[in-house]
């Protein structure tokens, strides 16, 4: 299932389904959630224009990228463009 922008852009995709019978009413609550959360979100500059592209986006999680060997926290590591 693709989450989307208001333009059509595909920014997720949610593959591969359980088997309860839930899924579907789940994901059009995920979905609507998602929608109704990207109104109210506020994006600093650097946010919105990154090194990816120009689009909103927000570094969160952990990371074992540029052959790091232990993971870091994205939200507290900046990086350079």
């Amino acid at each position: 299932m693709p989450i989307r922008t208001r333009s059509g852009l595909v920014i997720a995709l949610l593959t591969g389904q359980p088997g309860a019978e839930t899924w579907d009413e789940a994901m059009k609550k995920l979905t609507s959630t998602v929608g109704s959360a990207s109104l109210k979100m506020m994006f600093s500059k650097d946010q919105s224009d990154h090194r990816q592209g120009k689009y909103p986006t927000v570094a969160t999680g952990l990371s074992y990228s540029g052959g790091a060997v232990v993971s870091f926290s994205l939200h507290s590591q900046r990086t350079g463009s």
